[in-house]
């Protein structure tokens, strides 16, 4: 499966980039393909 993650928050180490990580690392232990498109990342 892949999955497509979209940032729009413009700060790299703020709440949403948190929140976006935690979700990546939580697809990929489930073995799915998650890429993270965003301003902050």
């Amino acid at each position: 499966m892949k999955i497509l993650v979209l940032n729009g928050s413009p700060h790299k180490s703020g709440n949403t980039a948190a929140l976006v990580a935690a979700f990546q690392k939580g697809a990929e232990a489930a073995l799915a393909k998650a890429e993270v498109l965003g301003k902050g990342l």
